[in-house]
């Protein structure tokens, strides 16, 4: 089940936790949900618990995106150069002869 800790400001509505759990009781409820869910995806990083997050722009955010898409097409595009050139080609090739 998912829990939705909602607060009144105003008109509109925020996420708080604060009036339903205590600091430690919410902490310890995210660590039992990390561990159920490291069960399901081994893969999932631990939370880091206690420390201070920071935000990125969302233009730096959207470059750094970009960038990781530009590596990612080079990557694609040299991949099938490859096997276009030790593959197809030699086929070719062959097929002519």
């Amino acid at each position: 089940f998912t829990i939705l800790p909602l607060a009144r400001r105003g008109d509109r509505y925020t996420l708080n936790a604060r009036d339903q759990f205590n600091k430690h009781t919410l902490s310890q409820l995210q660590r039992d949900y990390y561990h159920h869910m490291k069960k399901v995806f081994p893969l999932l990083e631990p939370p880091q618990h206690g420390s201070k997050t920071t935000h990125k722009k969302i233009s730096q955010f959207y470059n750094e995106l970009n960038e990781d898409l530009d590596k990612l097409k080079d990557e694609i595009l040299n991949s099938v150069k490859s096997s276009v050139e030790s593959e197809i080609i030699p086929m070719m090739i062959k097929d002519i002869e």
